[in-house]
């Protein structure tokens, strides 16, 4: 008998866990894992980066979240992992989901009947499965495939939990929580949800002497554990699961919209059109045949890498922005050594004046995406986004997110407060 962790937290579960995925793959090879799952709660962040780990170190990733669902009794946790691709696909959607509704409303059994064939589906162990009616028992055994239990409840509760499975004729699977990789890490972590709660922790000194329990402890251990407590059966399901998980991410190109372009108007064509008018209206500092030199190499460029909707796209949105009085920046970075961003409005940076280099921007032999920043008043960031989700269609618009690591002075003001330290002994 075997056991796979499939209720791993990481540091993506914000201000809730500081394992990195790396470091999470490395020590479970260390400890004799063959595969391990990363289970965050509502977020899928570290999939993709946690599937390469793995798959570079020969450890078998199993890819899932954590989100809240509502029964007629109240809300319960359900692990969802993935079968495969589709699966996946089905996780991304009900995180979404969950992290954009408004109204902050738990998923419903309809919502996850309707995906649930390429997901498995485990529910929590939670002692509030003891109250709930015969409805509930039912749909839980119509939706799900496991009832998760694990060695922090009592022998007592333990029965329980058997009891409540058997009536919903669900088997049990070890859901063992891991929220820190070692023993020891255990005061880290306490620090950590205090700092997301804005509590304090009143003796530091004392609390730093605790260890926890859900750490990462090496395989063998733990499924002795599951044996002595009777649960062997249950550890060998996260066996049987993990081999049911089979997630992998291919590496691709972006994939961009068509630009719609009047009368079904080449793109290229198109492109080349509006450089030629937008430079015509621009006071050049130099000889015209040598921008329509530049010009052309450029385009050509473009064309030949596949960009010609890319710059099309950008185009349009600060066409939209000019003609709303959305104020723009001039341009920075690489982008300024473009002439066709210079002719399509995008920069106002003449980069023949200036003697700027299209190939900082765009190189045939760095086969990559051009990276144009756009400088846009916060206040009015709003009216380009609800553009481009109109124009474009709302399942073509993703924003892009940026996690920020605690700084060095933002630790010590943060810990300070949690360890209730004095502001002057802070600074």
């Amino acid at each position: 008998m075997g056991f796979v962790p499939l209720a791993v937290k990481s540091m993506y579960s914000l201000l809730e866990a500081p394992v990195r995925p790396a470091e999470l793959v490395a020590v479970a090879k260390e400890r004799g894992y063959q595969a391990v799952g990363l289970v965050d709660a509502r977020v899928l962040y570290g999939a993709v980066n946690f599937v390469r780990q793995a798959n570079q170190a020969g450890l078998h990733p199993v890819i899932g979240v954590s989100l809240p669902l509502t029964f007629a009794e109240g809300t319960l946790d359900v692990t969802l992992l993935a079968k495969g691709a589709v699966g996946y696909q089905n996780l991304t959607r009900l995180s979404t989901r969950t992290m954009t509704d408004r109204a902050n409303q738990p998923l419903t059994i309809e919502d996850l009947r309707e995906v649930s064939d390429d997901l498995v589906v485990i529910v929590a162990p939670q002692l509030m499965l003891l109250g709930v009616s015969e409805q509930t028992y039912a749909q839980l055994g119509e939706m799900a495939d496991y009832l998760g239990i694990n060695l922090d409840f009592t022998a007592a509760e333990r029965q329980d939990l058997q009891a409540v499975a058997e009536r919903c004729g669900l088997p049990l699977i070890a859901l063992e929580p891991v929220e820190y990789l070692n023993e020891d890490d255990y005061f880290a972590t306490q620090v950590l949800r205090a700092i997301k709660a804005g509590h304090t922790i009143e003796d530091p000194l004392k609390a730093s002497q605790r260890t926890g329990r859900h750490w990462l402890r090496p395989a063998e251990e733990v499924a002795a554990a599951y044996r002595a407590a009777g649960l062997a059966e249950a550890a060998a399901q996260t066996v049987a699961v993990a081999e049911r998980c089979q997630v992998h991410f291919a590496d691709q190109t972006p994939v961009l919209p068509a630009f719609p372009t009047p009368a079904g108007q080449g793109v290229a064509d198109y492109l080349r059109e509006l450089c030629q008018r937008g430079l015509a209206k621009r006071k050049l500092a130099g000889d015209p045949a040598e921008y329509q030199v530049r010009l052309e190499h450029e385009l050509t460029v473009i064309h030949q890498m596949g960009f010609d909707n890319y710059f099309l796209i950008v185009w349009d949105l600060m066409n939209f922005a000019h003609q709303h009085q959305i104020l723009t920046g001039p341009g920075r970075g690489s982008a300024a050594g473009s002439l066709v961003a210079y002719a399509l409005e995008i920069t106002d940076v003449d980069p023949l004046q200036y003697g700027l280099l299209f190939e900082r921007f765009l190189n045939p032999e760095r086969a990559q995406m051009p990276d144009i920043d756009l400088d846009l008043p916060d206040n009015r960031r709003e009216e380009v986004l609800n553009y481009l989700h109109h124009h474009y269609g709302h399942e073509r618009v993703a924003q892009i997110i940026t996690f920020g690591s605690l700084g060095t002075k933002q630790v010590l003001r943060d810990v300070s407060r949690v360890f209730n330290l004095p502001k002057y002994q802070v600074d």
